[in-house]
């Protein structure tokens, strides 16, 4: 058995450049290829040219892998143990593909497993990415924070007990985070003649930007509540959301209904008796069970803001454009507009329900602006 498989090495080995079914260039993903080569195998146990597919394919990457670790350390390039970790675990992937497969163990006997190798290099790599990282988090920079947090993050599934990852795991996400304050501001109607409460619009912006950007991520808003209590120091950025000229109009329509035509002659009492006699009157008139539409326009001004609170500059403005329109099965006749101002409970109410369209656009517009620092 140990000759044939000797015998089968030599003749991969002087294949690898004339293999006809790999034609890789760059990057070659053996592993996708071996597998398919053995389930090509499992398939036809007997054929010549599907064994031959898989000692090539297994030993062509045996070869491939072996130039990579070889360029990698000589170059000593960055993050050259953390590289070569890759391609150790990549063969031993290799390996594995054979062993636990009755017809490919057959033809390659003793497939190649690091084991003591491994475990020196994922150690070598742990080390090179912890320091990759304190380099990264001695620029100061939220960007650089974020890179020495994955680069922390790694260093720790390599080696979770490596110095103080779980420490420096914390600071760099700490120093990476963007932290903005959302800023609430009563909605006035024109002239301010009356204010309405936005707690349930901001209630409700919130929690769809938190599902959005959870705190498990780079970006984290805040109320100013909660800046205080969380005792949050130097926050990044503010948004402000003024909503204004707030107008809430009713339209009540009428439709439905029959026309029925009165007769042209009705009886009449003459000197005693019923006549027929031409009647003179409206030529028709409308049943009772006509119904009613109310609907109900509602539109603002609304503008969003969004500033670097460590030079007080505007880094981003917009005007939301908010009509709403929405038909009640009741008549609702006051309206809040630039003539007429309706100091009805129900207006807070209709705000409530409305501001919701709004909160939909605004948190569509802040998740465009934060999504590219959040990725």
């Amino acid at each position: 058995m140990r000759k044939f498989c000797f015998i089968t090495f030599c003749l991969s080995l002087f294949l690898v450049n004339y293999s006809n079914g790999i034609g890789f260039t760059k990057k070659p993903d053996y592993a996708r290829v071996l597998n398919q080569s053995i389930c090509r195998l499992n398939s036809h146990p007997k054929s010549q040219r599907a064994k031959r597919k898989v000692t090539q394919t297994y030993y062509q990457a045996i070869n491939f892998y072996q130039q990579e670790i070889d360029r990698i350390l000589m170059d000593n390039e960055p993050l050259k143990w953390t590289k070569t970790l890759d391609i150790l675990e990549n063969v031993n992937g290799l390996g594995d593909e054979i062993i636990y497969n009755s017809v490919a163990s057959q033809l390659i006997c003793e497939p190649k497993i690091y084991t003591t190798e491994i475990a020196d290099v994922r150690q070598k790599a742990a080390a090179e990415l912890y320091e990759e990282g304190i380099s990264c988090l001695n620029q100061n920079s939220k960007e650089k924070a974020k890179e020495a947090y994955f680069y922390f993050v790694k260093a720790g599934k390599l080696n979770p007990a490596y110095q103080d990852i779980g420490s420096k795991i914390q600071e760099a996400k700490g120093r990476a985070t963007l932290r903005v304050i959302i800023n609430t501001i009563p909605a006035h109607t024109q002239n301010d003649v009356l204010g309405f409460s936005t707690e349930i619009f901001y209630q409700t912006m919130f929690y769809k930007l938190r599902e959005i950007f959870p705190y498990s991520g780079f970006i984290n808003f805040y109320s100013p509540e909660e800046v205080q209590k969380q005792k949050i120091v130097n926050p990044d950025q503010t948004i402000l959301i003024e909503i204004f000229d707030f107008e809430l109009e009713s339209k009540v329509t009428t439709y439905g209904g029959e026309v029925i035509p009165f007769p042209s002659h009705v009886l009449k009492l003459v000197d005693g008796k019923y006549v027929l006699v031409k009647y003179v009157g409206p030529p028709n008139n409308r049943i009772s069970n006509q119904k009613t539409r109310s609907e109900l326009l509602m539109k603002a001004n609304t503008i969003l803001k969004i500033g670097s609170l460590s030079d007080n500059k505007t880094i981003y403005k917009d005007k939301i454009p908010w009509n709403y329109t929405e038909e009640l099965n009741y008549s609702y006749k006051s309206g809040i507009s630039q003539e007429h101002v309706s100091f009805s409970p129900d207006n807070q109410i209709f705000f409530d329900h409305f501001s919701l369209s709004l909160s939909d656009q605004v948190v569509d517009r802040l998740s465009q602006f934060f999504n590219p620092y959040n990725q």
